[in-house]
């Protein structure tokens, strides 16, 4: 009997809180082993699933900005459309992100109104 057909398997996924020695990526599929109780670890994953939020809820997003401009200061959707700036948690890379979109918009309104 080989030791590979008695070692469990995770193909099901699952969480688990005993230590065991189990098979991983059976039939060759990709699986992540994921330490729960180490944030460095689940970052990753993290910013994924915030990631695949933010793009699924953009167009909404953006349609719904679209529909309210009725200030008539800004001509296009464009400007009204929202920035997507990395995570839902506030990260350096992010911040640095809006904060080159702040720049560009306080260009463009300097340049709007002569300055």
């Amino acid at each position: 009997m080989s030791t590979e057909s008695t070692m469990t398997g995770h193909k099901y996924g699952g969480v688990f809180n005993r230590e065991h020695v189990a098979r991983f990526a059976e039939g060759n599929k990709a699986e992540a082993v994921i330490p729960l109780e180490n944030a460095g670890a689940m970052q990753p994953f993290v910013t994924a699933i915030s990631d695949g939020i933010m793009q699924g809820l953009m167009p909404t997003i953006a349609a719904l900005a679209g529909n309210n401009n009725n200030s008539g200061m800004v001509g296009d959707n464009e400007a009204l459309r929202p920035l997507y700036v990395g995570t839902l948690i506030a990260d350096e890379r992010s911040l640095k992100e809006l904060q080159r979109k702040m720049h560009v918009i306080e260009l463009s309104e300097n340049q709007r109104r002569g300055v």
